[in-house]
């Protein structure tokens, strides 16, 4: 009969440097994960506001607003994602 104190310590040593191995790639799969959609949101966030800058400006080239006005949506623009920032990182500062 085989008990668990019967188990030679080298095999028990394996077994844990396999399950350490094992949690450490989990923790890395989930940390890449983790990284690649804050990546992806930054990207798309950037295109986002390049398009919008693009459709302001045509809007300015074919007279349906002034420069003026264009300047102040851009602004209000770098107002909104100043703010949407320093919430995002309040939030992570608070968890």
């Amino acid at each position: 009969m085989s008990t668990l104190a019967s188990i030679e310590p080298e095999i028990v040593s394996i077994i844990f440097g396999g399950m350490v191995f094992v949690l450490l790639l989990i923790g890395g799969i989930c940390w890449y994960s983790w990284h690649d959609d804050h990546r992806k949101r930054a990207f798309k966030l950037q295109k986002e506001r390049e398009t919008t800058h693009r459709e302001i400006a045509a809007y300015v080239a074919e007279g349906s607003i002034t420069p003026g006005d264009a300047e102040k949506l851009i602004r209000a623009m770098g107002d909104a994602d100043e703010k949407i920032t320093a919430a995002r990182i309040e939030a992570e500062r608070g968890s």
